[in-house]
């Protein structure tokens, strides 16, 4: 690997706190994809001057750390992995973190009590990468609206672009430019990482592309506690067809009426499963599936996995765990669905639906399956539902 090139630095108020000893070095360290033997990472000795990278999430800090060859430069999180960053309130050692840095990378429109910090130390001349800033094609909150704070960005936005390797991948080359600028590093060894860390992350866009492809077209629906998976529904053909919370924002709030539209929501689309955060409350999420007869919670992991997780901290592990989660819920659904078909479907008894009634077989009527009504059409039968695959996959 090509030698590191620095230049002479001239003792900077940010080097000369960090030089006193403040800030911890990240440890997180991305893990390879799929279950054989991970390709190696190029890594290098940590340096004395290397530069010294302050993320705001530890999924960021992990890929930082991968683009660094793990050890190029000195990354530490301010939150800890799993944090809400909507709830998060930054402390003095945060503040003087963000002093130290040579380059802030944050995401830009989800750390709201960092935003007057990260300003201030970006007016006295630190460096910011807003990874928000640097999505082609950016989704959009739609009717969930983007009621919290931000700091750049368009209103409007939906900010959890983590959640699409794809599109986080196309940012890294904007990402390890701003690192060579702000540590200035050498360029070669840098893009060795980079071409290390994109190749991971399009194995693991392969493998979450495999889970998904095991879940029936048709049943590739869901409901979210909030609307932070709008960019992995985009990705790999699911739909979101709403959510508890009409908001990205954990701390918004919802009521008993929009709760009950979206339950016949769910009836109606035959969804049973609701996917909420580990670590945000599942009350109403709760009440929903009890309201729907047989809603499923299943909780998955927004910002990171917890802390000491078995699983460790990466960004892959994390976005493999929530694909293997969401997947899983939905073979379920299809699963319980079809068991409720072969058993009388006690789901819609309430309408009297008898297996070969004309006239009780509202779900199907609705989307005017009379091929199906002739010959007693069973809902997932055989997985071929004709109804599903013309109306199940919105985006996919």
């Amino acid at each position: 690997m090509a030698g590191l090139v620095f230049s002479r630095f001239t003792l900077t108020r940010r080097r000369f706190i960090r030089g006193m000893g403040a800030g911890a070095t990240a440890t997180v360290v991305l893990a390879a994809c799929g279950e054989s033997e991970p390709e190696p990472t190029p890594t290098a000795a940590p340096v004395a001057e290397g530069p010294t990278i302050v993320t705001t999430t530890s999924l960021w800090a992990d890929l930082v750390t991968a683009l660094t060859c793990n050890g190029l430069a000195s990354v530490k999180a301010l939150m800890p992995s799993g944090a809400d960053p909507h709830a998060y309130q930054p402390s003095l050692a945060d503040r003087a973190a963000l002093e130290t840095a040579d380059l802030v990378v944050m995401n830009g429109m989800l750390e709201d009590g960092f935003v007057p910090m990260i300003r201030s130390v970006e007016e006295e001349g630190t460096a910011v990468f807003r990874t928000i800033d640097h999505v082609e094609n950016p989704l959009l909150a739609d009717e969930h609206g983007h009621d919290h704070g931000h700091d750049h960005g368009e209103e409007g936005v939906d900010p959890h672009l983590w959640m699409d390797p794809v599109r986080v991948s196309e940012i890294l080359p904007k990402l390890t430019k701003q690192i060579i600028e702000a540590g200035r590093l050498d360029s070669a060894s840098l893009q060795a990482c980079l071409d290390q860390t994109q190749l991971l992350l399009a194995k693991l866009d392969e493998e979450i592309r495999g889970m998904v492809a095991d879940v029936p077209a048709g049943k590739r629906k869901f409901v979210a506690n909030h609307a932070s998976l709008e960019y992995f529904a985009d990705r790999y053909g699911l739909e979101m067809i709403g959510t508890v919370v009409p908001s990205t924002s954990t701390m918004a709030a919802t009521n008993p009426a929009l709760l009950e539209q979206l339950g016949d929501r769910m009836k109606a689309s035959g969804v049973s499963v609701i996917l909420v955060d580990a670590g945000e409350s599942s009350k109403d999420a709760t009440a929903l599936a009890k309201h729907i007869g047989d809603g499923q919670v299943v909780e998955i992991f927004i910002t990171g996995l917890p802390e000491n997780d078995p699983r460790g901290l990466s960004y892959v592990e994390f976005l493999r765990t929530n694909a293997r989660l969401i997947t899983a819920a939905l073979r379920a659904q299809v699963g319980t669905l079809k068991l409720d078909d072969d058993h009388g479907h006690e789901k819609d008894d309430d309408h009297g639906h008898e297996k070969d009634d004309d006239h009780g077989h509202e779900k199907d009527d609705d989307h005017g399956d009379k091929k199906d009504d002739d010959h007693g059409h069973e809902k997932d039968d055989d997985h071929g539902d004709k109804k599903d695959d013309d109306h199940g996959e919105k985006k996919g």
